[in-house]
């Protein structure tokens, strides 16, 4: 499964994203203790007994015949699933008796007089004396008039299920649908099964190491088509004379979570011949399949080159017959990687040329990649229970980076992994709901989907990168090779990966003397957190090098460090030592004793540590060390690859902001940013800068924060033309995707180039309606930022509103909707905000219904819009709750706590909390969340602002 982490949008929106993901809370990060684990949703009371199916009874094949009812025909119920499931399940040898057999089921209807229990010869085994559900648990058990012995037997149950609407359920079986080129809507139907909701759609025994086979049956109406892992046997007609049922061939073992079905009217697209040697096809509506759309091409040719790259590089061949990739429009997930029938997000599938952004592009590459490598990372080889499910997210993530640049090189992804993956972990590891990669205490239902997170993903395929490098790349895929063939339609636990690095890495110089790969790797995985690293140099020509550890917390003003110690691998470079990634690197230990290395450096030359943030850990540094670094960033920025540099921004950053080096030394390494072209730096800045941006977006340093960034930012946006060409297409992250930042920044900031280039785009398209300026069309992702920054600056500010209102009414495309929409809130009259927010709250409004929440979240972003938006929650909270429901106000607090700091407006916020208690009752637990954001806000500026006044204020001339 992809978490769906988009990277666009007008700063409005972007910056409230931003907010969103990196806001930090305030509690010290602890070691994860279970005692302590309600604190993360966790019941620690919770019965494995009772959560746990035991393995005295278990499954070996499941034939399964289900009928999807999409369309009203008698007898069936329309929106309906009826079937009959035969589970072939072994009473094993060392098992006493069994009077009874247990399994899950949630949502289904059973009907016990149904239910046989069978030889494998057809004849009677035992009667089915009662039914026992457990709703809690999710498992009905089956009690037995006669005991079963040891040996295999036959279970059979008729069920139906229901497919619910994927607006309000998109797990289990569900449906959603499209509205076809003659207008009707057309319902379809697939399932989503992870991590436990195959129970949803069939009894069955939903845990990820009881797998088996599956021979699979769909019934569809003659006038769709149906999918499932496999390749598709035969069809055959029904009795019903509008029914045919499609037989698909039986799959090699596999977990519940995995198995998947689609039914559905649509058009496909195939991968160009002799990418892959298997078949590899792209389903989608057909209104965007067909010309000109063709939605599905550029998913279809670039997964067959993934699956090609996977097997290149794994040196194992993709097990199944073939691979389809469905396109949804309702899906909780950004992607699932069902084996042989992945789901997608429309955007994440459907790529338009001329429409689609090279932003979703690039996105969509890596999503793509993330459930391909699950084929093998997941699929092939499986999680034993979901407290590792990292072994899972963090090689998805790790191997979607590698085969999207090896890809497409221009994509960039092995270097922007820096801020996708490790930047962004740290975030989330230094807040008090972390945990270590192996989430222990997960039992209940619930619980199983805590570990999708940020952690399992983000901050598991950094450990892999840095394990991959102290490793280096020959070891590491021999180490995946014999993990791969080991645990082949297995699954496993993280300390038989380890076991299998070590086989690789035992004898090697790649481990510190007398310690073993899994005592190093148990300290990233069994605990939470990372280390800070502090660099000292001493001797006649500085080259003793002193290195020590401690825990790094997001404010250590408030909070002491714990005593938790890492094997940290230390590697460097100098002027005159290049980075070698096949260098062993020195390794310090997890005790308090530091690392003291003899190098060869000049006295004058740098020392980084840490280069191309291989290492999952921040560097600080004495102040020569620093001094000699800020030299050579302004003097030859090149010598540093460009994920080093991304890393001195990203470390420096967080040390000020967390209290550990004044203000001014994490703000003296972006001085040099005026020479920065590339990608991965500017990005980390941004994202470093956008808690900045919004918290004193309404103080008076605002205007000396605006001007230093604007003038580090224009001469790069500048040297890469703000005015989009053909030929960027060649330079995706270092052209398009650089262009997209500093552009929206660069506009919203007030550019006058930025401004200027927006005004004259819409001025073109307002004067000519039917035609877009080409600028727009060449690179789509500029669109979002140049309405916005129109709308804002327009000299007839009436007529841009209108037309571009009118625009957002006639555009056909979710995501030009939206931008449009999410424009008319960058207005910078407080009458015009008002009007916006009445018109989304009216009964009959000319904005959509599933817009309206993101119309006055667009507002409460405008620095204009915060107090209009608080006054219409006092005001017309009833309204709020009629129109959109109880959990929109959520939103919107959520979206005001990113920019609210001063004791006024957050008491402002508290009253209309504690007015409207009753009302808001529901959502307590989001709004307390809001208030600590708001908090954590106020200390923020009470902690930073006139230290970063003061250095804006000389540094902004």
């Amino acid at each position: 499964m992809r978490k769906d982490l988009g990277l666009g949008g007008a700063l409005t929106l972007a910056v409230i994203a931003l907010s969103i993901c990196i806001n930090v809370s305030n509690a010290a990060p602890p070691l994860y203790d279970i005692k302590s684990a309600k604190y993360h949703g966790i019941q620690a009371e919770a019965d494995p007994v009772k959560f746990r199916l035991s393995r005295d009874v278990i499954p070996i094949n499941y034939e399964l015949e289900i009928r999807v009812v999409l369309e009203p025909e008698a007898p069936f119920v329309q929106f309906t699933a009826p079937g009959t499931v035969k589970i072939t399940v072994r009473v094993e040898t060392t098992a006493a008796p069994q009077q009874s057999i247990r399994l899950h089921s949630e949502t289904i209807n059973i009907t016990q007089s149904g239910i046989q229990v069978s030889f494998l010869n057809g004849s009677v085994a035992s009667t089915v004396t009662s039914l026992e559900p457990d709703p809690e648990a999710q498992t009905v058990t089956i009690l037995l008039g006669t005991a079963l012995i040891p040996g295999d037997y036959d279970l059979t149950i008729p069920f139906v299920a229901p497919i619910p609407d994927g607006r309000s359920t998109s797990f289990g079986l569900y449906r959603s649908s499209y509205v076809n080129s003659a207008g009707v809507t057309r319902y379809y139907a697939l399932t989503d099964f992870e991590s436990v909701d195959a129970r949803r759609m069939t009894p069955c025994f939903d845990e990820p190491d009881l797998k088996a086979t599956w021979m699979i049956s769909v019934l569809r109406q003659k006038s769709y088509k149906s999918l499932s892992n496999m390749d598709k046997e035969r069809t055959e007609e029904s009795v019903e004379p509008t029914w045919d049922k499609d037989i698909y061939k039986k799959t090699d073992p596999m977990s519940t979570y995995l198995v998947a079905i689609a039914v559905s009217d649509y058009d496909s697209e195939e991968a160009s011949a002799g990418l892959f040697n298997k078949p590899v096809t792209i389903w989608g509506p057909p209104p965007m399949m067909a010309e000109p759309q063709n939605g599905g091409k550029y998913a279809a040719d670039l997964s067959a080159n993934l699956m090609a790259y996977f097997e290149d590089y794994l040196q194992k061949p993709y097990t199944f017959s073939k691979m389809d990739k469905f396109a949804v429009h309702d899906f909780s997930a950004g992607a699932m990687e069902n084996w042989g029938l992945n789901t997608y997000r429309i955007v994440r599938l459907m790529y338009f040329e001329g429409e689609s952004t090279i932003q979703e592009k690039w996105t969509m590459t890596n999503t793509i990649a993330h459930e391909l490598a699950h084929q093998w990372f997941g699929n092939l080889v499986t999680m034993k229970w979901w407290d590792d499910i990292w072994l899972n997210e963090g090689f998805a993530t790790h191997f979607a980076n590698l085969a999207s640049t090896g890809v497409y090189p221009e994509y960039g992804w092995t270097d922007y992994v820096v801020v996708d993956s490790v930047q962004y972990a740290m975030q989330a590891d230094v807040r008090g709901t972390t945990h270590p990669l192996h989430y222990d205490g997960l039992l209940t239902p619930a619980e199983t989907r805590l570990g999708f997170d940020t952690i399992s993903y983000d901050k598991g395929a950094s450990i892999l990168r840095m394990v991959n490098g102290f490793m280096t790349e020959a070891y590491f895929k021999a180490a995946m090779k014999i993990y791969l063939d080991r645990h082949e339609s297995g699954n496993t636990e993280q300390d038989e990966l380890f076991t299998a690095l070590h086989n690789i890495l035992e004898g090697t110089d790649k481990l510190p003397p007398l310690r073993n790969t899994k005592e190093i790797l148990d300290s990233w995985s069994l605990q939470s957190g990372f280390p800070l690293i502090t660099v000292t140099r001493s001797g006649d020509t500085a080259n003793v090098i002193t290195v020590t550890q401690q825990q790094f917390v997001n404010d250590s003003r408030v909070y002491q460090p714990g005593d938790t110690k890492w094997f940290v691998p230390i590697t460097y470079q100098t002027a005159s030592t290049p980075y070698d990634p096949t260098t062993a690197a020195e390794w310090l230990v997890n005790d308090n004793n530091p690392l003291r290395l003899t190098i060869t450096p000049a006295t004058d030359e740098f020392l980084i540590i840490n280069p191309e943030q291989i290492g999952y850990y921040r560097v600080s540094y004495d102040q020569v060390s620093l001094q000699l670094i800020r030299n050579i960033l302004s003097s030859n920025p090149e010598a540093l690859n460009q994920k080093t540099r991304s890393a001195l921004i990203d470390d420096n950053l967080n040390l000020a902001f967390a209290g550990y080096v004044p203000i001014a030394q994490g703000l003296d390494v972006t001085t040099y940013l005026k020479e920065e072209r590339n990608l991965v730096p500017w990005a980390t800045f941004v994202t470093n800068m956008a808690t900045p941006y919004r918290l004193l977006s309404r103080t008076g340093a605002f205007y000396y924060f605006r001007k230093y960034v604007r003038n580090l930012m224009s001469p790069a946006l500048l040297a890469i033309n703000i005015e989009p060409a053909t030929g960027d297409i060649q330079k995706v992250a270092d052209v398009i995707l650089l262009r997209n930042r500093l552009f929206e920044w660069s506009c919203n900031l007030g550019l006058k180039e930025c401004v200027d280039f927006s005004k004259a785009q819409v001025e073109a398209w307002r004067q000519n309606p039917a035609q877009r300026p080409s600028s727009l069309t060449v690179q789509p992702d500029l669109r979002p930022f140049v309405y916005c920054t129109a709308v804002a600056n327009a000299d007839n500010k009436q007529e841009v509103f209108n037309f571009i209102f009118e625009r957002y009414r006639t555009a056909d495309a979710d995501t030009e909707q939206l931008s449009l929409l999410r424009a008319l809130a960058c207005s910078q009259e407080p009458n015009r905000l008002r009007e916006l927010i009445d018109t989304a709250l009216q009964a009959t409004s000319t904005i959509r219904d599933a817009h309206r929440l993101a119309a006055i979240q667009a507002v409460a972003g405008n620095t204009l819009g915060t107090t209009i938006v608080i006054d219409s929650l006092r005001d017309k909270i009833d309204t709020f709750i009629e129109r959109l429901g109880v959990t929109s106000i959520s939103s919107v607090v959520t979206t005001l706590a990113s920019y609210l700091s001063s004791g006024s407006e957050i008491g402002d916020i508290n009253r209309f909390i504690s007015t409207n208690e009753n009302k808001l009752e529901s959502i307590a637990r989001l709004l307390n969340t809001s208030l600590a954001t708001m908090d954590n806000n106020k200390n923020w500026i009470v902690n930073n602002y006139d230290n970063m006044r003061t250095w804006l204020m000389a540094h902004s001339s």
